[in-house]
């Protein structure tokens, strides 16, 4: 049997989801099926798997293409210091499914009209404005923003 590390890992893939929280829960628990067929696991109650996520190549290239990026510039990850290209840090590490506040915040540094959405009083409207949004879509509706 093959032997699989977070160097050389078995690429599986998801076969189904469903969430097992009742609705109103504060926190998300799916039930995952994963396509191990091939692989030579063997799988007993108690054991753990760690997930590898990948951002889509379309998402990650429609974000260069915002940002009139080539995907090589350096970026340096806050938490663990590490440092990607921006193609590998979009692909591996980012969270792309969602405009965040964070997000909005380092790019209303410069915007008046991006500015009043961080105000407490305007969250629901900063919401909604947010949920118009995909990430790519945001950064080209604020070029100005980007620096």
């Amino acid at each position: 049997m093959p032997i699989y590390t977070k160097e050389s890992p078995y690429i599986a893939y998801l076969n189904s989801r469903h969430l097992l929280n009742k609705e109103g829960s504060s926190k998300k628990t799916y039930h995952i099926v994963l396509d191990i067929k091939g692989s030579g696991i063997k799988v007993s109650p108690g054991d753990s798997i760690a997930i590898y996520p990948q951002n889509p190549n379309t998402h990650v290239q429609s974000i260069l293409n915002s940002l009139q990026s080539t995907g090589k510039e350096l970026v340096t990850e806050k938490k663990t210091g590490n440092t990607y290209s921006l193609e590998e840090f979009l692909r591996d590490k980012a969270n792309l499914g969602k405009v965040t506040l964070p997000l909005l915040t380092l790019t209303a540094k410069n915007n008046d009209q991006l500015n009043e959405f961080l105000l407490p009083d305007n969250r629901s409207k900063r919401n909604e404005y947010l949920a118009e949004f995909e990430i790519w879509d945001f950064l080209i509706e604020n070029p100005s923003s980007l620096g």
